[in-house]
């Protein structure tokens, strides 16, 4: 599965959250998506969008359909960034399936370019660490990482409360590296963005 990942700005006021829902619209007549998040900051200010779609090609086209202005029906003029495409390259469950939905998303961005060793290091420390230490946090509901073609990354992680991502991060930090870890490999994220999500339309093979 592909992705493509975009930062909205035109956002209106929180009282209108109609856009939104029109915005995971103009997905549907971009190409065969497979599933739309749809957020926006907690503060005043822009969102994020990211697409899900079956085939690298549909990513590329529907990238480039995507990217610009947006019209909405309250006659707020959204625009459209494009980053990527991104190949979903693992989906992570929690320990046990929840029972909530998801409220907040959370980015947090490695920027490529990012070299095979790299790529390689992170891998071993998310399933063999990271992972394992944060899997079972009361109301984190999963996570995806998109991954570009220069190594780059970004990890969509799902939670029900902004609590839940702080605890996944305090325990995630309060991790030991595993015997033969390179610290200098795992520098810490480029930036981290926590939204509050406004629409979650994901398949099964996405979020349980």
């Amino acid at each position: 599965m592909f992705a493509t990942l975009h930062e909205v700005t035109g956002v209106p006021g929180p009282l209108d959250e109609t856009w939104a829902e029109e915005l995971a619209a103009a997905v549907g007549s971009a190409g065969p998506a497979a599933g739309v998040l749809v957020a926006r900051r907690l503060s005043l200010g822009e969102g994020a969008l990211i697409a899900l779609w079956p085939e690298a090609e549909d990513a590329d086209s529907a990238q480039a359909a995507l990217t610009g202005r947006v019209p909405t029906s309250t006659g707020a003029d959204l625009t459209l960034a494009a980053s990527g495409p991104f190949e979903v390259v693992s989906r992570r469950d929690p320990a046990t399936p929840a029972a909530g939905r998801p409220r907040y998303l959370q980015l947090t961005t490695f920027s490529g370019p990012r070299d095979e060793a790299w790529v390689r290091a992170v891998d071993r420390a998310d399933e063999e660490r990271i992972w394992p230490a944060i899997r079972d946090v009361p109301g984190l509901l999963g996570a995806m990482t998109l991954q570009a073609a220069d190594g780059g990354r970004v990890i969509a992680g799902l939670s029900e409360s902004v609590e839940a991502c702080e605890e996944a991060i305090r325990r995630m930090l309060s991790t030991t590296l595993l015997p033969g870890e390179d610290p200098g490999y795992l520098t810490g994220p480029d930036h981290v963005d926590i939204q509050r999500l406004l629409v979650a339309h994901l398949p099964a093979q996405v979020t349980r």
